[in-house]
This record gives structure tokens, C-alpha cells and sequence, in this order.
């Protein structure tokens, strides 16, 4: 029995391996990732200027004078992400996004394979989705417009729910408690709407946990994740949301068209398993007026998913994959404009990143699909065979870049610490209280918590 354990970890050193023959001479010092947002939006000059200032100072600089503006009045990328402050401290700014990216894309793969064998998935069709998912093009393809946060959060999306399925099975109130932490992960990736769209998802899965195991307090005690993961994140969040009303999203200018911008045609959901019908990078001739990504995810991998569909009887994920492509396709569809009666949902833009959720699904119905494969040596040869499919499509949004000469800024080495005044200030160090607090405060339940007697292990 603990050999058999043992063997089932043993297969996630695939992703970790996968990944490096993926990234391979990107990881090398010196070397970055071409991505539109990342070095010509300015996210690399500011990370820049942030890393120097704090070695040269050992504190974290309240203002960007190159800028004039504060860096705790809204969300200021991955600079506050516990995985990307760690990176800053040992790895010059342009290797710790490719860093990142390879720790997060790794931890898809690990996560997913956790979390599809959980739910009955076959050891190999798990790495099979596993693989799928974590170079699906949702994922890796958004290098090139160089949009971590969207990479991280999809990236912790099975991680999850891995841990809603555990809370669930244990029905040990505190497995609440790495759910909070991961979506307090995804909030201080900065990207706000795609941590609503997981915690949705994440919700929707509860729900059916609660169905199946009859646990009905366990589902009420999960509306306390979004409040402990927001606490979790208050060292951005605070002074974030008293940056709102001057926002211009909260103005009069901010419209349902705003909202609904850059909607996924619905006729591009073939990308999924013909990337090139419209075109890829400079030879898009879709509806919108550019993409710098894609959501091919492969032939075979869509066909794993069918036969999911109709041979298992995995309805919930088909489901789940049809609500990603209605939020994705806007106002496409009725749905887009339904959608709108959630709160604060209006604010949002750019819905189409919602297909990630797709993605997904599709992997997951592909993990249970690839049940059907009985040979090993059919089941590692199928594995390969997506991945150099995917690699081949991915390659195209990944460029080795050596960044030094973009470094606009100038040196940030200053004799002394920049002095202003800042009315988020106050607000900065109340959210690093309440972020410290509360994880104080978690992990003291989680591990002092005692277990009553009719607590039963399920998982």
C-alpha cells in the first residue's frame, strides 16, 4: 500500500521535468521573456526601480518619483506576491518573472494532477491533463503580452479546488483555511477579475461537494474564504480600495461597452483545437482589433475530452466549460449582458480572459477521457505527443530576451530615502497589520483546532 503511495508522487517530478525542457535557456541569469505589458508597459522599469530601492534602503518605496505616483494606491503587479518577494531577494528583476512562470506553471501541473486523482481520474490521465494544462496556450501563450497575473492565478486555479474537495471530504471546518490562502494568493497576483472568476468556480464546485456529501454547514462556512482571503491580501487591498472612487471605472465614463470589451467571438472557439483558422500574433483576422494569445489546447486533447463527455458521464465539467464560453463571449450572447446583475461586475473589462476556465474544464474531461488508454507505454507515448503539439503552437509566443538596454528609469540608488507625503500611507501599513493579524490568527485554528470525536478522514 505505501509503495503504491509513494509510486503516486513519483509521477509529479514529470511536471517540474516538462517544464524545464520548456523554459530550458530562458532560466539562465541575465535572460528574460519578451511580453508587450511586461517591458513596453512598464512593469519592468517599476519592478526595476522597486528591487534597487529596496536593496539600496531595505524598505519598500511608498512612490515612484519617475512616475509621480504612489505604489500603494492600486495594485502594483507581483511586487507584494509572497513567491515573487522571495524571487526579488536572491534574482536580478528580469529573471523573476521567468521564474515565476516556471514555478506557477509547475504547480498547474502538480495541482491538477493531485486534485483529477482525487475525483476518481486515472493515474495517467491525470498527468495527461495535467501536461494539457499547464502549456495550454490559456496559460502560456500570455507570456508574450507578458500578463503574470493572469498566468499565476490560472495557474492556482486547481490548487483550489484540490483543497475545496479535501475541505469537504475531511468536513474539518478548518481546511477552510488553504483556501482562503490560496485565493489570498491570487489576489496579490493583482489581478482582480480572475480571482473573482476561480473563487466563482471554486464556489460552484463547493456547491456540488456539498450535494454529494450532504454537508450543508460545510457550504455556509465557505462564504468566510472570500473576507479571510481578502484579509490575507490587505497589504495591497486596503489601500486599494480606498483608491476606488477616484478610479475611473467608478465614473460616469465607465460603460456596459467598457465592460464588455475585447469579448471572445464565438466562432474563435475552434482555437481550441485549430489555433491557425484565425490567424496567430500579426496574422490575426478575427473581430477584434488584435490578440496576442491563443486558446489552442490540441486535437487530441479535445477528443479525450469527448469521449469523457459520452463514455464517463462527466456532466458537471461539460457544464462548467459552457458557462466559461458564455462569460467569455460577452455580449455574443444574451448571458453577457444577465451576468451584469452581479455586483461590482460592471467594472470589470475584457471578459474573454474568462476562457481560461474552458480550458479547465476541457483538461479535466480529457484527464477522465484518456481512461480508455489501457497501455502504458500508448499512454506515455500520447503524453509526449500533446506536449510537443502544444510546445510547437506555444513557441511562437516565447521570446529570450536580455531586457538591460530597456531600463529607462536610470539609476534608483539614492542617498537617501525618498521623503513625501502620502494620504495611502496610513493605509499601506493598516492592511500589512490586518494581513500579519489575520495569518496569525489562521494559522493558530488550523493547527490548535481540535478534531471532535465524530470527525471522520475521508479523504
Amino acid at each position: 500500500m505505501r509503495t503504491t503511495t509513494m509510486r503516486k508522487y513519483w509521477y509529479l517530478l514529470i511536471f517540474p521535468f516538462l517544464a524545464l525542457v520548456y523554459f530550458n535557456v530562458a532560466l539562465v541569469p541575465g535572460n528574460t521573456l519578451f511580453g508587450t505589458d511586461y517591458l513596453g508597459g512598464g512593469a519592468y522599469d517599476g519592478r526595476k526601480f522597486v528591487q534597487d530601492y529596496i536593496h539600496s534602503h531595505g524598505e519598500f518605496p511608498m512612490w515612484n518619483p519617475y512616475t509621480n505616483s504612489s505604489m500603494v494606491n492600486n495594485t502594483t503587479g507581483d511586487l507584494l506576491y509572497p513567491i515573487s518577494v522571495i524571487l526579488y531577494q536572491f534574482l536580478p528583476v528580469q529573471s523573476v518573472q521567468v521564474w515565476s512562470y516556471f514555478i506557477h506553471i509547475c504547480l498547474a501541473g502538480i495541482f491538477f494532477y493531485l486534485f483529477a486523482l482525487r475525483i476518481g481520474s486515472k493515474r495517467w490521465g491525470a498527468v495527461f491533463g495535467g501536461v494539457a494544462y499547464m502549456f495550454t496556450g490559456q496559460i502560456v501563450s500570455l507570456i508574450y503580452a507578458g500578463q503574470d497575473g493572469k498566468i499565476i492565478v490560472s495557474c492556482l486555479l486547481p490548487a483550489l479546488l484540490y483543497f475545496t474537495d479535501v475541505y469537504f471530504d475531511k468536513q474539518e471546518w478548518r481546511w477552510f483555511i488553504p483556501i482562503s490562502v490560496v485565493f489570498a494568493f491570487m489576489l496579490l497576483s493583482s489581478h482582480v477579475q480572475m480571482s473573482f472568476y476561480s473563487i466563482l468556480i471554486g464556489g460552484i464546485y463547493a456547491v456540488k461537494k456539498a450535494i454529494n456529501n450532504k454537508w450543508w454547514i460545510g457550504l455556509v462556512i465557505t462564504l468566510i474564504i472570500p473576507i479571510a482571503g481578502l484579509c490575507l491580501a490587505g497589504v495591497e487591498y486596503v489601500p486599494f480600495l480606498h483608491h476606488i472612487p477616484q478610479s475611473e471605472r467608478f465614473g460616469g465614463q465607465w460603460s456596459t461597452a467598457n465592460t464588455q470589451s475585447w469579448s471572445m467571438p464565438p466562432s474563435e472557439t475552434i482555437g481550441l483545437a485549430f489555433p491557425k483558422v484565425f490567424g496567430l500574433l500579426e496574422n490575426y483576422h478575427g473581430e477584434n482589433q488584435f490578440k496576442l494569445h491563443t486558446e489552442y489546447l490540441g486535437l487530441i486533447v479535445c477528443v479525450f475530452a469527448i469521449v469523457g463527455v459520452f463514455k464517463y458521464s462527466k456532466w458537471f465539467w461539460l457544464g462548467l466549460a459552457v458557462i466559461g464560453c458564455l462569460v467569455s463571449w460577452g455580449t455574443h450572447t444574451p448571458f453577457g449582458n444577465l451576468i451584469l446583475i452581479i455586483p461590482l461586475y460592471s467594472k470589470f473589462r475584457a471578459v474573454g480572459m474568462a476562457f481560461f476556465v474552458v480550458s479547465f474544464a476541457f483538461c479535466m474531461l480529457a484527464s477522465f477521457g484518456f481512461g480508455v488508454i489501457k497501455k502504458v507505454w500508448l499512454s506515455v507515448g500520447l503524453c509526449i505527443l500533446s506536449f510537443i503539439d502544444l510546445w510547437i503552437i506555444d513557441k511562437l509566443f516565447f521570446h529570450v530576451v536580455q531586457p538591460f538596454d530597456l531600463w529607462r528609469y536610470g539609476s534608483a540608488e539614492y542617498a537617501t530615502p525618498l521623503q513625501f507625503t502620502n494620504p495611502y500611507n496610513k493605509w499601506f501599513w493598516f492592511g500589512s497589520l490586518l494581513s500579519l493579524a489575520t495569518s496569525a490568527i489562521l494559522t493558530l485554528i488550523f493547527f490548535w483546532s481540535k478534531r471532535s470525536p465524530d470527525d471522520s478522514d475521508c479523504s
